[in-house]
């Protein structure tokens, strides 16, 4: 739950979608569709983005239902009851963190930082904190950061972006382990190449580094028990989805590589069984993101919700109903 953020951070993404561009031209047949493939059995809310503002839609793909407009969000998250969610507006140093309830109403800034953005939020699983990417100047201090789950709290930042002359680690996109005890998080090394290495990370709420097997890849999300994680892995434009065991370090292909350009974005459900996931597809001469839904251990997938013409439909989590 790839949200990719800051003036650096901004043209990692830019590279991603010239990335996506580039595996497009190169692929001749068009994304499999698994029109025969049968629904998956109803296990709650997802919420969605759909080119900036969020959506409820049944995991079946039923009752969509739009919560906000105007566009301009880049991720969001329930908090633990499912009552509220959290979400960043805006980009780079001008955005902010906005709560309201979980049917759109009563939307609230949490956060009016001049010269600071928030984006990438993340609930902890008792309530109390948001972790979050903090977009600011190197000087000032961009990278991780963590705040109490109130309007104008003060944030500290546990994990600094490292700047070097020639290169650079951009830290962003935590999610809570679900006991709370851990943070994982993208590491993206910022350097001039093509085919830039991304890690998956873990660390201690206060940013204490947490040893883990070696996996590389995007938008990292944990499964219910906190064993496993998703994330998108990259080779050179082709983007797929795996997950990884944290104590035996087995690494498990979700999707396959070069079945689709891009799927990304993982989500697990709530029972575990399932990730849902963007999957891209050509359509009018240029790419849509579909959503879709797969057991966690491969196999057929399912698209829940196509995609209209220019439409991006991304997951951004997942409540139990």
């Amino acid at each position: 739950m790839i949200r990719l953020r800051s003036t650096t951070l901004a043209a990692t993404a830019a590279a991603l979608v010239f990335s996506l561009a580039g595996a497009a031209s190169a692929t001749t047949a068009p994304a499999r569709l698994d029109r025969g493939s049968p629904a998956p059995a109803a296990n709650g809310d997802l919420l969605i983005t759909i080119n900036g503002n969020l959506y409820l839609i049944a995991a079946n793909g039923s009752n969509k239902r739009q919560l906000t407009s105007g566009g301009g969000i880049s991720d969001a998250a329930f908090s633990p009851d499912g009552r509220r969610i959290v979400f960043g507006r805006g980009s780079g140093t001008n955005a902010d963190l906005f709560v309201m309830k979980a049917d759109g109403t009563n939307v609230v800034n949490w956060t009016r930082t001049a010269g600071v953005g928030e984006t990438n939020p993340a609930w902890s699983p008792d309530g109390r904190r948001i972790a979050f990417t903090r977009n600011a100047t190197a000087n000032s201090g961009d990278g991780i950061a963590v705040m109490n789950a109130a309007p104008g709290a003060s944030a500290t930042l546990i994990k600094r972006n490292r700047h070097t002359a020639n290169s650079a680690n951009l830290y962003s996109e935590p999610v809570w382990s679900p006991s709370g005890n851990r943070i994982a998080y993208q590491d993206v090394l910022d350097w001039e190449g093509s085919c830039t290495p991304v890690y998956v990370r873990q660390m201690t709420p206060a940013g204490a580094n947490i040893s883990m097997p070696e996996m590389l890849g995007y938008t990292p999300d944990y499964d219910p028990t906190g064993n496993w994680l998703a994330a998108t892995e990259e080779d050179c434009g082709i983007y797929w989805l795996v997950k990884r065991n944290l104590s035996t370090g087995q690494k498990v292909n979700i999707t396959r590589p070069n079945d689709s350009p891009a799927d990304w974005y993982p989500v697990w459900s709530p029972d575990g069984a399932k990730v849902a996931y963007s999957r891209s597809r050509s359509a009018g001469g240029g790419w849509v993101e579909d959503l879709a839904i797969v057991g966690t251990g491969g196999g057929a997938y399912t698209r829940i919700l196509m995609a209209g013409p220019g439409q991006n439909i991304r997951p951004r989590d997942w409540r139990a109903r």
